[in-house]
């Protein structure tokens, strides 16, 4: 499938939700169809033909007093593929709940990255693999900040056996 621009994919019922991988740089946004209205439901299939669904994903989402598992169908896009695209995404642009915030933590990103804030490391499984670092404390305070402002949907994958 050829790569998209998150301006073509954005919405305000498209949800961003940050999949993980091993080495890091691996890691992938999955783009899906959102009812902010309604926590934890489906948006409408228009919303959904539009995204093109190439993978599913499973999710730990918001119901009622709890949370559910649910998958869901969503646009596979790799993070090194719209780096460009998350900084200069605003606000205010025609986004959902989730993708402004991935916007801002990618702007801290590349900030702390330009300022020369990175460390060598190691994944998991023996990659190598980049870490931010050393943080100041105000570097610290904007990372837990963006931590806070993440909205459920924005860091859902359900994790295995739980």
């Amino acid at each position: 499938m050829a790569p998209a621009s998150l301006d073509e994919l954005a919405g305000p019922g498209v949800a961003a939700t940050f999949v993980a991988a091993d080495p890091p740089r691996d890691g992938w946004l999955a783009l899906w169809a959102f009812d902010p209205a309604v926590p934890g439901a489906a948006g409408d299939r228009a919303t959904t033909r539009r995204l093109a669904p190439d993978t599913e994903v499973e999710l730990a989402l918001p119901s009622g007093a709890g949370v559910r598992r649910r998958r869901v169908r969503a646009r596979r896009v790799p993070l090194a593929d719209v780096v460009g695209d998350l900084v200069e995404l605003r606000a205010g642009d025609r986004a959902g709940r989730s993708l402004p915030v991935w916007a801002a933590a990618t702007r801290l990103a590349v900030e702390l990255v330009a300022r020369g804030r990175l460390e060598p490391g190691r994944s998991p499984t023996g990659h190598d693999a980049w870490r931010l670092g050393p943080l100041d404390p105000d570097d610290r305070q904007r990372r837990t900040e963006l931590a806070r402002a993440l909205p459920p949907e924005a860091h859902a994958v359900a994790r295995p056996g739980r």
